[in-house]
């Protein structure tokens, strides 16, 4: 079995959720503000090579108000629910890909301000293992104190 270290590290498929995880959590069908670091760790991956899937319960124009949203902040999805390819091998509705980051993943790491009623996925953490598996170039050294 693969570790996150022997995958990859330049094209990996990742899917990331979008309430909880790219922007905060708010009544539904609205977007709530973009969960702090977000959009510049989906950036890096992005630029890295990374293939960005969204992955939600989302549908219709909630989902469409949303895709928008996110590509308004940069980010083009390389897919949204579905792998490229993947009705070639499995009619499972699961998205295969490497790694998902969403916060109702056990083990995400997560933040909960004072203000909410639910956490979010702590980005900065999020990008620290992203570095310290290789998947991302490190952008910070310990001299800058910023450690991993």
């Amino acid at each position: 079995m693969k570790n996150l270290r022997e995958i990859n590290c330049t094209s990996a498929n990742i899917a990331v959720d979008i309430d909880g995880t790219i922007f905060e959590w708010a009544d539904f069908p609205n977007i709530g503000k973009p969960v702090p670091h977000a959009f510049r760790v989906l950036q890096r991956l992005q630029e890295r090579g990374h293939q960005i899937i969204i992955w939600s319960v989302r549908h219709g124009d909630a989902l469409d108000l949303a895709i928008n949203e996110i590509r308004r902040h940069g980010i083009i999805p390389w897919a949204v629910n579905i792998n490229h390819g993947q009705d070639e091998y499995s009619l499972s509705p699961k998205i295969d890909c490497e790694t998902y980051i969403d916060d109702k993943a056990l083990g995400c790491p997560l933040w909960w301000p004072n203000d909410a009623y639910k956490p979010y996925v702590d980005w900065q953490v999020v990008e620290e293992i992203l570095e310290r598996f290789g998947w991302l170039e490190p952008e910070h050294s310990q001299a800058d104190g910023y450690s991993i």
